[in-house]
Order: C-alpha cells, then sequence, then structure tokens
C-alpha cells in the first residue's frame, strides 16, 4: 500500500505546490578562448577576419605557435609560404611585422 502523501505524486495529482525545481537552462554562450579573442589582434594591419584566424589557427594551435611562425617566417621561405596560404599576402606580412616589433632584439 501507498502512503497518502506519496499518492498524488504517483497518479499525478496535484495537491498543492511542488518542491521540485524546473530545470535551468544552461546560457546560450559559445564559449571564448585566448586564441580566437587575441589573434585577431596580432597584427600590424588591420584585425584578421574569422576566415583568416580560421586560417591561422588551422596551422598555429596557441598564440606561442603564432609568434613562432611569424618569426620563422622571416628566414624560411617555405614557412612565410605556409603563412601566406593561410591568411593571405599582406595579413601575412602584418602578422610578421606584429612579432617582429614586438621582439625586436637591439644591440648592447
Amino acid at each position: 500500500m501507498v502512503p497518502a502523501a506519496f499518492r498524488s505524486r504517483i497518479t499525478g495529482g496535484n495537491q498543492g505546490p511542488s518542491n521540485t525545481l524546473p530545470s535551468a537552462k544552461p546560457p546560450n554562450r559559445t564559449p571564448k578562448t585566448a586564441i580566437s579573442d587575441l589573434l585577431p589582434y596580432c597584427t600590424a594591419e588591420l584585425p584578421l577576419t574569422q576566415d583568416q584566424v580560421i586560417g591561422l589557427s588551422d596551422i598555429a594551435g596557441n598564440i606561442k605557435e603564432v609568434m613562432l611562425l611569424a618569426l620563422h617566417a622571416r628566414v624560411d621561405e617555405g614557412v612565410a609560404r605556409n603563412l601566406v596560404r593561410a591568411v593571405g599576402q599582406n595579413t601575412a606580412k602584418g602578422i610578421v611585422d606584429f612579432f617582429r616589433d614586438e621582439f625586436e632584439v637591439g644591440a648592447f
């Protein structure tokens, strides 16, 4: 036999306020990452477009890799070609210039 206090829950009767809370919907947010937030601005030119960010993130997984790629592109034509294929000629130059300016080593 089912006790009376639980009978309404089993049979579906509504005998007062429910103690259950409605399920909360998770917020509809796209998580942001440092690479998607900062990468568009790692250039001496206009910010990168979404397509350029995707192209660049396909060949470099994080900001450190983008920096190393840009610095290496200054001395290696093959790396420079890969960067140009990913983002285009002018944007590649802007990325290389940005990191060159950030990591310029002066004479002592």
